[in-house]
């Protein structure tokens, strides 16, 4: 049994392809786990929607928020209000 590499079986249309590309990815945490858990899926092509409260997100003061942060859209909302409650719950629907 021969040792390949990975790359050698990967074809150009198969790199352009990600596994999560047309998944909506709406991320409501507000720590670090959440963010490098949608991180991963931005990366792997879903479209990730960060929804931060009024004043944005509390990690936004860490050095590595930038990082974080990319490949990523952001909602302002704040979901003690009933309106943008259900405009991110219309979000989460489509």
């Amino acid at each position: 049994m021969a040792l390949r590499s990975i790359a050698e079986e990967d074809s150009p249309e198969a790199a352009s392809e990600c596994v999560a590309d047309g998944l909506r990815v709406l991320e409501l945490g507000s720590g670090l786990s959440g963010a490098v858990a949608a991180l991963i899926l931005a990366d792997n092509g879903a479209d990730v929607i960060k929804v931060e409260p009024p004043g944005g997100d509390p990690l936004r003061a860490h050095p590595a928020w930038r990082m974080w942060r990319r490949c990523k859209q952001v909602l302002p909302a704040d979901l003690a209000q009933q309106r943008e409650r259900e405009q991110v719950a219309a979000l989460a629907a489509e």
